[in-house]
């Protein structure tokens, strides 16, 4: 308990300082709960970034399959909707190699690819929530697959 009320503290000072949301919000959106005050920043990077990267995954199936039921989803999906997909891939990926570099940062610099990356989630998550609708319709066969253009497809 004692861990939790230092974690909490420490938080509020990161959010005074650097305008983060409320440790609640990010609680809540990524189903976790902060126990102790060590590393908060790397904590949060790195369930950001987990969440970012099943996104990541999900966009890539689509992009380019590698699995049986991918080949097939691709279909679900016209040329206009794999642009779409591809420009948030490239926003992604331009953010990920950002993460790489996390170590060599100092405190505010890493508190900054915080915020990106979270914001980088809140903007994705629609997508992919559409993402996940279009490939639902399309295996209950709601939606008739579209001609693929093998653009993405090696």
């Amino acid at each position: 308990m004692e861990d939790r009320k230092k974690a909490i503290e420490d938080y509020n000072k990161l959010k005074a300082t650097y305008g983060l949301p409320e440790l609640s919000e990010f609680e809540k959106v990524f189903d976790f709960y902060l126990e102790g005050p060590d590393g908060i920043i790397r904590k949060l990077v790195i369930i950001i970034w987990d969440a970012i990267h099943k996104m990541r995954g999900d966009i890539e199936n689509m992009l380019q399959p590698q699995r049986y039921c991918c080949f097939f989803e691709t279909k679900f999906f016209n040329n206009k909707e794999k642009e779409e997909l591809f420009s948030l891939y490239k926003e992604i990926m331009t953010e990920y190699w950002k993460t790489v570099k996390f170590f060599y940062y100092d405190e505010k610099q890493r508190v900054e690819l915080l915020k990106q990356g979270y914001a980088l989630f809140k903007k994705l998550k629609p997508h992919v929530e559409k993402l996940a609708d279009k490939a639902i319709s399309g295996w209950s066969k709601k939606e008739k697959a579209v001609e693929n253009d093998t653009k993405y497809i090696t």
